[in-house]
């Protein structure tokens, strides 16, 4: 008894039937018990009918949405809340299934219909973005009382936090920080989304111990190329004039984003705001663009960070830089690049690898990235960094390209190989590489293998949140959801979850558990590097051994776009981070707008603490 493989139905193209092997199986007309042999045979086939079909893939999927889950049958809350807002708190939780995972829940209120849009339109936002700079979402509960955001947990606190302990930063720590927050906005503003509430608040450290940050609270964001945005929202602080003066009548624009870094910038290297006063006083120098910078700490800032904050705090929005033309400036542009040959090479075999596996074990891999925090992949991020040489939030091909010739050699690089591993990344065929889509393939078989991942892409196949088990009908409905042009048809969705079901329920129990979904996944990587993608990676090996073996000329832009530190003072190869330690709860800085009048209306600037959480709240938002 051997597996067939799909076959066309005659009179329907494009659609699969299931094999007479199937249906026997399937009604119980054959027995299942059979050799280690023919279940090998079964298993090597299960789900290839994906590999012979055009279908993309949208890892944006994997952010799964329960209706009427319980939450707490899936993670365990905190007493405690780590931070409180006018709608809702946050707490900190662990996984139930998963020791060590902790995670951030906000618990949203669902006092009205405006609050509850506001963050489901948060949701949304943050499933739609996908960038090493911008804090995850999980997945999201909601029931008749309450709305539940499930997010990575930043250990490392708001920068804001930083600014009241040391007062101001320095010029390296400030443009360390507003490159990473900038290139969050360039990816941000290429998907149509305004944060519009940019401050040092929203700007969080992702442990004590790293510079590494990324940017949270997206309530008040917008899409703007679906809706023009008007109202007047964020911090009276950082919006910009044509915020501030906006009152819900006149338009403006994503440059709003970009005055509020200007702000951020000033307010990092300073620990003032540039601008205060009462409404009309402070909407006046912000018009005329007046703002101190001869007194405090500025006779000893730079130039370059002078003329960066001048060129966005520009009244005008369409004299504002460019995101473009900010990563651009000299004030970003001074930044040592952190990758060693040495992780870009097992990074780069790694991927490699990937690019053979079988469409459906890459989805499963892609699933579990997509729910990986920044304790697990931070060095990959680094890397996914340093590559981005445009700092687009993405990888193209050229990137990908120069990585392999920076690593092995113009000359032991075949062009072709790696644009055929390019497009087997590609799993979305946007002809870039995602952030999720770059860490699953980059992440090895020795992280890729590890429970804590394992289980981070079992719960994203678990739709019904049972916990324990993952049935036929969710399989079908992942690969239905995750198809991004809708070109899978039901039947093959049916067939691959048949065949995935067959050949790893081992008990015969009518569902996967997660111990038959990790013998799956070791299954997956032990069986398909093929004879062709180890010759590659023999080859990568030598050409590696060779290059580090010769003296190196200085890379030319034309050969290499990335440079790279050398491999002799490199950190110890890529391994699975520790997991954060738990915070030290700390009072949340809480104000409202009602307490700024006195502040905001005197001569002296108001300090970083009397500031904190001002807000400006719409009736309405878009």
């Amino acid at each position: 008894m051997t597996s067939e493989m799909p076959v066309l139905e005659q009179g329907s193209p494009g659609e699969f039937k299931k094999s007479d092997l199937g249906r026997q199986l399937s009604t119980g007309s054959v027995s299942t018990e059979c050799s280690s042999d023919k279940i090998s045979d079964r298993r090597s086939s299960a789900g290839s009918c994906l590999d012979s079909v055009s279908a993309s893939f949208d890892t944006r999927s994997f952010v799964q949405y329960h209706a009427t889950s319980n939450i707490e049958k899936r993670y365990v809350m905190d007493r405690k809340a780590i931070a409180n807002g006018g709608y809702g708190k946050v707490f900190l939780a662990e996984d139930r299934h998963c020791p060590g995972r902790t995670v951030a829940i906000k618990q949203v209120l669902s006092l009205d219909t405006d609050t509850l849009e506001m963050y489901r339109r948060e949701a949304q936002t943050m499933q739609e973005l996908d960038h090493p700079g911008i804090c995850r979402l999980f997945e999201v509960y909601e029931d008749q009382e309450d709305v539940f955001l499930v997010m990575e947990y930043l250990s490392g606190g708001e920068v804001f936090e930083k600014l009241l302990d040391t007062g101001h930063l320095s010029e390296e720590q400030t443009a360390d920080i507003i490159r990473q927050v900038t290139s969050a906005l360039k990816y941000a503003h290429a998907c149509g989304v305004a944060h519009r509430d940019l401050k040092p608040e929203n700007i969080c450290f992702c442990s004590p111990d790293s510079s590494q940050v990324k940017v949270i609270d997206w309530g008040l964001s917008s899409f703007f190329h679906q809706r023009q945005m008007k109202s007047s929202v964020g911090s009276p602080t950082y919006a910009g004039p044509e915020v501030f003066s906006s009152q819900g009548k006149t338009f403006y624009t994503s440059t709003c984003d970009l005055w509020s870094l200007g702000v951020l910038t000033y307010v990092l290297l300073s620990g003032r705001p540039p601008f205060w006063g009462g409404y009309h006083s402070q909407l006046r120098a912000m018009k005329e663009e007046r703002y101190p910078m001869q007194s405090g700490v500025w006779p000893q800032i730079s130039e370059n960070a002078k003329d960066f904050i001048s060129r966005l705090l520009k009244a005008d929005p369409e004299s504002r830089m460019t995101t473009e033309d900010a990563l651009k400036h000299p004030f970003l542009t001074n930044r040592p690049v952190s990758t060693t040959n040495l992780d870009l090479k097992e990074v780069l075999e790694n991927m490699v690898s990937f690019s053979a596996t079988p469409r459906f074990f890459s989805l499963v891999i892609a699933s579990a990235a997509r729910q990986l925090n920044h304790t697990n992949v931070h060095r990959l991020s680094r890397v996914f960094s340093d590559l981005d040489t445009n700092n687009d939030g993405v990888l193209d091909e050229q990137e990908v390209l120069n990585a392999f010739y920076s690593v092995f050699g113009t000359e032991h690089v075949d062009v072709e190989q790696v644009k055929q591993v390019f497009s087997r990344l590609d799993l979305n065929a946007t002809g870039k590489i995602t952030y999720t889509e770059f860490c699953a393939a980059a992440m090895g078989r020795e992280m890729g293998t590890q429970d804590g991942v394992l289980w981070s892409a079992f719960t994203a196949f678990d739709i019904h949140g049972d916990g324990d088990r993952i049935v036929e009908e969710e399989i079908e409905k992942v690969l239905a959801n995750a198809n991004a042009n809708a070109t899978l048809s039901k039947a093959v969705c049916e067939l691959v979850a048949h065949e995935i079901m067959e050949a790893y329920d081992s008990n015969n129990s009518g569902d996967i558990s997660f111990t038959e979904f990790k013998q799956m996944m070791l299954s997956c990587v032990k069986e398909h590097e093929t004879g062709q993608v180890l010759g590659l990676l023999q080859q990568l090996d030598r050409a590696f051994e060779l290059r580090c073996s010769q003296p190196q000329s200085p890379t030319s832009s034309s050969e290499a776009e990335v440079e790279l530190i050398d491999a002799s003072t490199s950190s110890p190869p890529m391994s699975p981070s520790k997991a954060a330690p738990r915070p030290k709860f700390k009072k949340t800085h809480t104000a409202w707008a009602q307490r700024f009048v006195t502040l905001l209306c005197s001569m002296k600037p108001p300090t970083l603490r009397d500031l904190s959480r001002a807000r400006i709240w719409p009736a309405t938002c878009e």
